[in-house]
């Protein structure tokens, strides 16, 4: 079931990482409330958007936000998103859509493995099992006072290496595979390479597929905590640089 977002009043334009210049003030406001009400399942529809945009912005849509800003301006705002990006740190992994090619088994241009998640909500700041220690101040400041409890660990379906058209379209080793044609994947490495390979068998690899990565639960928290922090973050920093 997919819950309808409810409209936000302040717009964190890190969360659609550039894209935010070819999207109307409604459409930020749409995207990142689904981004930010803690379901996985609105994260599969907010990357689905997001890649659909770029996509018309890669054939020459222009800008809709682009806001001019005089030399000054520029700098401080400059000024201020490092202190902010600092402060309140994005998940290393966010929701990504892509459309991809069949490959075949012997020459695969992602490999994957069987991982288990331990259930944290900080898993979402680290793409290995180690977190980024740069931002360690910035991921207590999203943690510090929240009532979190952790979820229960379960398997779920990393990526180890891209190469090809993976890496060109944007996959990261690291990156989870959370959704399959449109269909949550609850399978294991073996059977998303099997199916890929079944699939290139059929037709020799004239047919695509559809993956979502990093729509799961530790980054689907992980926003929602972000976001109840962040403007407050964000009114400091403009404080802070004058």
């Amino acid at each position: 079931k997919l819950h309808l977002p409810k409209k936000s009043s302040f717009i964190d334009s890190t969360i659609f990482q550039g894209i935010e210049i070819a999207m109307s003030t409604e459409e930020q406001e749409y995207v990142q409330d689904l981004m930010t009400m803690g379901q996985s399942e609105n994260l599969a529809h907010a990357a689905q958007i997001l890649d659909g945009i770029l996509q018309l912005t890669m054939l020459g849509m222009v800008p809709k936000n682009l806001k001019e800003r005089s030399r000054n301006e520029e700098r401080r705002h400059i000024e201020i998103m490092d202190v902010f990006k600092k402060q309140c740190p994005l998940p290393a992994r966010l929701p990504k859509y892509y459309m991809l090619s069949s490959f075949p088994s012997r020459k695969p241009c992602i490999q994957f493995e069987d991982d288990l998640w331990d259930g944290s909500i900080v898993d979402a700041f680290s793409r290995m099992s180690v977190t980024n220690k740069r931002n360690l101040q910035g991921i207590q400041n999203i943690m510090k006072g929240a009532n979190v409890s952790k979820f229960q660990p379960k398997l779920r379906v990393r990526i180890t290496s891209v190469k090809g058209q993976a890496g060109k379209v944007g996959l990261q080793k690291g990156d989870i595979i959370t959704h399959l044609n449109g269909e949550i994947f609850q399978g294991s490495a073996n059977d998303i390479q099997e199916y890929i390979s079944r699939l290139y068998e059929s037709d020799n690899g004239s047919s695509k597929f559809q993956i979502v990565v990093n729509a799961d639960d530790a980054t689907a928290k992980a926003l929602k905590l972000r976001s109840e922090r962040c403007e407050m973050i964000m009114q400091e920093a403009k404080r802070n640089i004058q």
